[in-house]
């Protein structure tokens, strides 16, 4: 029973930095949009549609992120299980990379 809670919770874990990632790039690339918009003060149909696009789906995968890493904690930290998690060198890894990607989202909504 053990090693298929530690399987979702890799498995996971793997899904929340795919999905990071993912709300990361689209964070970027909608403020890139949105300033080059402003700067050439013309706003095609396509720009705007992308615009769209990217708005929804930087919602839906923050929403999808909040949702895995609520699980992962539950998973962890689940009170019925009488031991935790080891934490492997490779969890620490990806999970200090969330972090860090984290940060680096934060700093760029702060900046542009």
């Amino acid at each position: 029973m053990d090693s298929d809670r530690s399987d979702v919770y890799s498995l996971l874990l793997i899904i929340t930095v795919l999905i990071r990632f993912i709300h990361l790039i689209t964070s970027i690339t909608l403020v890139i949009l949105k300033k080059r918009n402003t700067l050439d003060n013309m706003k095609t149909v396509n720009d705007s549609k992308t615009i769209n696009f990217l708005t929804i789906l930087k919602e839906k995968s923050g929403f999808i992120f909040k949702a895995c890493v609520s699980i992962v904690l539950i998973i962890v930290f689940n009170p019925r299980h009488k031991h935790l998690l080891k934490i492997t060198i490779e969890e620490k890894t990806i999970l200090f990379l969330y972090g860090l990607l984290s940060l680096i989202e934060l700093v760029l909504t702060l900046i542009l």
